[in-house]
C-alpha cells in the first residue's frame, strides 16, 4: 500500500512536501519442522511451526479422522517471531491429515498447511531362537527373531555385532570369524527400543582325525619284525591304542609316541 503524507507550516498553511510511505504487505507462509509425523499408539510429540503473515491473530487446526490423533496443546508461541510448537498426541492406529490455520481476528482463514500423520503399533517384545550358541571358525548359523504384537507394524529387526573380529551377522546369519566371545543383537526397527540378544562363542576349527601308515601292508616272516611309522591328526587325542582280528598271528610293541606333533611307531612281529 502507497500512502501521501502532506507537511504544511501550521500558521501559514503553506505545504511544506509530500513524503510517499510504502508499506509492503508480508506475504503468508507457514513451516513447519518435520514434513510428516509417526509415531507410537498412545504416545505424545510436538513439532516447530514458524509463520509469517499480517493480521495473524489466532491459530486453529482440524484433523481428517479425530479418532486416530488429537492436538491437545500449542506451546511457546512467539507472536512477534511467528514461532510455535505443535503437541500431537497418537490415539489408536491409523492414519489421519493435520491442517493448521492461520487466523484472523475473526477466526477467518487467512492461509494453511498441512502434515501427515501415522500412528503405529509399536513393538513390545524381541525374542530370539537361541540365547547362545558355540561355532567354530569358518561356521555359520541363523537365528530367527519374532517381535511381539502380531499386529505390529514394523516388524524388521535390525541385526548387529558386539565384536565382528569375533562374529559378524546379516539378516540373522552369524558367521563365526575367530576364536571369542561376542554378542549378537535383534533391535526392533520402529524405534522401541526392543531388542534380544544371543551369546555367541568362537571356538577355533577341530582338525579332523585321520591315521596315516607309511606301508600299504607288511609281509612278515615267522620270528622277524617290521617297523610301521603311523601319523595321526585330531582333536582331543590322549592315547592309542591297537588290535589284531587274529592275535596269534603277529604282536606289536609301540614305539615313542608324540602327541605335539602327531606321530609314532609300532614294531610288528610274525608269530607263527
Amino acid at each position: 500500500y502507497a500512502y501521501a503524507i502532506d507537511a504544511q507550516d501550521p500558521w501559514k498553511n503553506t505545504l511544506l512536501g509530500v513524503k510517499t510511505v510504502t508499506i509492503k504487505n508480508v506475504p503468508f507462509s507457514m513451516q513447519f519442522g518435520v514434513n510428516s509425523l509417526n509415531l507410537n499408539e498412545g504416545k505424545e510429540t510436538s513439532f516447530s511451526c514458524k509463520f509469517t503473515g499480517d493480521g495473524i491473530h489466532n491459530i486453529g487446526y482440524t484433523f481428517s479422522d479425530t479418532s486416530i490423533a488429537t492436538l491437545p496443546r500449542v506451546s511457546n508461541m512467539d507472536w512477534s517471531k511467528g514461532t510455535c510448537f505443535i503437541n500431537v498426541k497418537a490415539l489408536k492406529i491409523g492414519k489421519t491429515t493435520l491442517t493448521i490455520y492461520l487466523l484472523d481476528n475473526n477466526n477467518k482463514e487467512l492461509y494453511s498447511k498441512a502434515i501427515s500423520v501415522t500412528v503405529i503399533q509399536p513393538v513390545t517384545s524381541v525374542s530370539l531362537n537361541k540365547s547362545s550358541t558355540s561355532l567354530e571358525v569358518g561356521k555359520t548359523e541363523r537365528l530367527t527373531a519374532s517381535v511381539a504384537p502380531s499386529n505390529a507394524s514394523n516388524k524388521n529387526i535390525t541385526w548387529s555385532s558386539s565384536n565382528t573380529n569375533i562374529a559378524t551377522v546379516s539378516n540373522g546369519v552369524i558367521t563365526a570369524r575367530s576364536a571369542g566371545t561376542a554378542t549378537i543383537t535383534a533391535t526392533a526397527a520402529d524405534g522401541s527400543g526392543k531388542k534380544a540378544t544371543c551369546s555367541v562363542t568362537v571356538k577355533k576349527a577341530s582338525t579332523p582325525f585321520s591315521i596315516t601308515f607309511d606301508q600299504t601292508g607288511v609281509n612278515l616272516n615267522k620270528g622277524n619284525t617290521n617297523t610301521l611309522n603311523i601319523t595321526f591328526k585330531g582333536d582331543g587325542i590322549y592315547t592309542l591304542g591297537y588290535a589284531f582280528d587274529d592275535s596269534t598271528i603277529a604282536s606289536a610293541t609301540w614305539g615313542t609316541v608324540d602327541y605335539t606333533k602327531g606321530t609314532t611307531s609300532i614294531v610288528l612281529k610274525g608269530l607263527k
